[in-house]
């Protein structure tokens, strides 16, 4: 009746508006996790995963006068993926919309809450996918800081060497890696650490975000993960904790996702956001129901990203 003038759902063009520009404050799911598109309607499917066999070196490649060029193969491994729903709804009554009308939109209110929601459930998959060491091709992908080797440990810890180890193996296993992600707490302390100071008082202005944080740190594209959640169960005692926690990420993004293109992980999307409302008569209600994405999360090269666990003490 507000909102709907049919039984039938219909794409409503103001709030798909509002939720395609609903801001992203301090969530990063997706620039670490970049989005690939696959064809409309391919739920399941397959994505690939990446070899060294195009840097495989000391195969003959001379041909002599006369001969066939020797032959080389290559390797295609592939495994499956299976896109999901992620949607959130919630019916107004036809009166609350009477009883809020001098206060807010509340169709828009709605709809906003719904998003805040679907983006921090998207964000804590690809932060789980991302700090789970199992996901990672071997330990040599992760490490986990204890005692003085820690980066609050500002007199005895050595920041840059972890950092240069962990590039030095993905550079080698993958691809020279061009993103870390540094979570703002961890960034609010470490950055008062001397070897960090020095380093952001030789940066340019210039390459400074509007909240003062370098984008660039040892020549790595730096993002900071800010996103908040309430980790306690409905009911109970709320707790809020940061997402990403203490986990500093360093890897390859690659900066034109496809399937045939290195990057860590891809968050592979059928379908994307799209904001629905129907008219739910027995209830006397409209119903506002926000579909954020159809998609399935993948780490494609193991070995192009490295984890440093437990920055903080």
């Amino acid at each position: 009746m507000f909102i709907t003038k049919a039984n039938e759902f219909v794409i409503h063009p103001v709030l798909q508006n509002l939720a395609i520009h609903y801001p992203l404050d301090g969530l990063v799911a997706h620039e670490l996790c970049p989005k690939v598109d696959v064809e409309e309607g391919a739920l399941e499917g397959y994505f690939f995963t990446f070899d060294k066999s195009n840097i495989q070196s000391g195969l003959d490649d001379l041909r002599a006068f006369g001969d066939r060029a020797s032959s080389f193969d290559w390797k295609l491994s592939k495994e499956t993926y299976a896109c999901e729903e992620h949607s959130k709804e919630k019916a107004i009554d036809w009166r609350e919309f009477r009883k809020w009308a001098k206060y807010l939109d509340i169709a828009k209110t709605t709809q906003e809450v719904g998003l805040e929601i679907l983006l921090t459930n998207y964000e804590n998959r690809v932060a789980t996918l991302f700090t789970t060491p199992s996901n990672y091709a071997s330990s040599s992908y992760y490490t986990t800081l204890t005692g003085t080797d820690q980066w609050s440990d500002h007199v005895n810890s050595d920041p840059e060497s972890v950092v240069e180890t962990a590039r030095e193996q993905v550079a080698l296993n993958a691809g020279e890696p061009n993103v870390i992600s540094i979570p703002v707490a961890v960034w609010r302390d470490i950055r008062r650490h001397p070897a960090i100071r020095a380093m952001i008082l030789e940066t340019n202005n210039a390459q400074l975000t509007d909240d003062g944080f370098p984008a660039k740190l040892w020549g790595m594209k730096a993002v900071y993960p800010g996103a908040r959640h309430v980790s306690s169960m409905p009911g109970l005692t709320e707790v809020l904790a940061r997402i990403w926690s203490d986990n500093v990420w360093i890897g390859v993004v690659n900066p034109r996702p496809s399937r045939r293109t290195m990057s860590f992980a891809y968050t592979l999307v059928e379908e994307g956001l799209k904001s629905e409302v129907y008219e739910d008569k027995p209830a006397k209600s409209d119903v506002v129901r926000i579909q954020h994405q159809v998609s399935d999360e993948k780490i494609v090269c193991n070995t192009a990203g490295y984890l440093i666990q437990d920055v903080l003490a």
